[in-house]
């Protein structure tokens, strides 16, 4: 941290050598533990740079915040910036098994379900945001319900892989957040349901169960007899 400037009792802007950020916090992130809230912004967001001075900053008479770096200075009023309040909205890219991109007349985009044999249990699945500003500081965080509960922390990666699913019934869900940190929080959802192998479907353990009840009840005709004889 190079410098650090107060916009009013509870929002702080710092300087460091990966750009400006703004903390805010209140009574709540102390006594219940909250997160602070935290905006941070580098060269994507028109900084003359992610390198700042030590030292180098001041704030002016109209409430204006100055900070120095590398290759200039950054002159801003904090209460001109507004937050970004549309929500990023997911699509999914690519839909792979073992590598091999799904076979599919329908796009990944417009897909809602996708059905696999029980041996294409290794997937890949890419998402991204549709024409969103800034996408590279774009976060998501997703799951794979059936196989887990939680959500991933969140990641600028977006693409998951699992491998050696079992066979079942499964809904991977999708989320992002903007760089101003506004969540979606709808979910975009893909079911996938992978079939299980003959040997393990009801009908197989019916016919191999019947199939044993009538060779026990053959071996037992069969010893009825003997002892009979």
């Amino acid at each position: 941290m190079y410098g650090i400037l107060p916009q009013d009792q509870n929002t702080f802007w710092l300087s460091s050598n990966s750009g400006i950020c703004k903390i805010a916090w209140n009574e709540d992130n102390l006594y219940n533990k909250t997160p602070l809230v935290v905006h941070c912004y580098d060269e994507v967001n028109g900084l003359q740079s992610n390198e700042f001075n030590t030292g180098a900053y001041s704030l002016l008479s109209d409430s204006s915040i100055v900070f120095g770096g590398l290759n200039g200075i950054n002159i801003f009023n904090p209460k001109e910036i507004e937050l970004n309040p549309i929500k990023p909205k997911v699509c999914f890219t690519e839909f792979k098994i073992f590598e091999n991109p799904l076979e599919s007349d329908v796009n990944i985009a417009y897909l809602d379900n996708v059905n696999l044999k029980y041996y294409e249990n290794s997937i890949s699945i890419g998402f991204n945001t549709i024409g969103f500003l800034l996408p590279e500081k774009v976060l998501y965080k997703y799951r794979l319900l059936g196989y887990e509960k939680n959500w991933v922390t969140p990641t600028i990666r977006n693409y998951v892989s699992y491998t050696n699913l079992p066979s079942g019934k499964y809904q991977f869900q999708v989320v992002a957040m903007n760089y101003d940190g506004i969540w979606d929080e709808t979910p975009k959802t893909l079911s996938i349901f992978i079939k299980a192998p003959f040997y393990k479907t009801w009908w197989f353990y019916t016919i191999f169960t019947l199939f044993v009840g009538v060779l026990t009840y053959i071996f037992y005709l069969y010893r009825t007899k003997q002892m009979k004889d």
